[in-house]
């Protein structure tokens, strides 16, 4: 079985969050170089985690993670002075 890499990540929850997002729609995801994060640092990790699916999934894992991402966006709302109220 042959394994795309959807996204990279230099945090640790970031990755275990979108990972439980993909699994939660029944997707098969891999985390890579965790530990090498972990060990060496953002820097020295060469890329940081790989969120990893089959090949087959990785339309499916685009979709997921795209309406993931906008969502997330959406709800963190504006955060410039004088968006939507906010004093300036």
């Amino acid at each position: 079985m042959d394994f795309i890499t959807v996204r990279h990540y230099l945090n640790s929850a970031e990755a275990s969050f979108a990972a439980s997002h993909l699994q939660a729609a029944g997707l098969m995801v891999f985390l890579r170089d965790e530990s090498a994060l972990i060990g060496l640092g953002a820097i020295g990790a060469g890329g940081g985690i790989r969120l990893q699916v089959p090949s087959s999934q990785g339309p499916d894992a685009e979709l997921l993670l795209k309406s993931y991402e906008d969502a997330a966006v959406a709800d963190s709302g504006p955060t410039t002075p004088g968006a939507a109220g906010l004093p300036e």
